[in-house]
């Protein structure tokens, strides 16, 4: 693994608590206009599911 992505993991390591009660991370508005505003495309897979 390259220096950056080593450094990336362990930061978000150390915040990843962080995001799950995070304001802006956890409102559904907020989460909403994210989603519209990177305009996915139906197309795409997810991955998540499996599908």
């Amino acid at each position: 693994m390259i220096p950056s992505e080593e450094t990336a993991k362990k930061i978000f390591g150390q915040r990843a608590k962080r995001y799950t009660i995070s304001a802006s991370h956890t409102d559904p508005q907020v989460l909403s206009k994210l989603v519209e505003l990177s305009a996915p495309d139906k197309a795409w897979r997810d991955n998540s599911k499996g599908i």
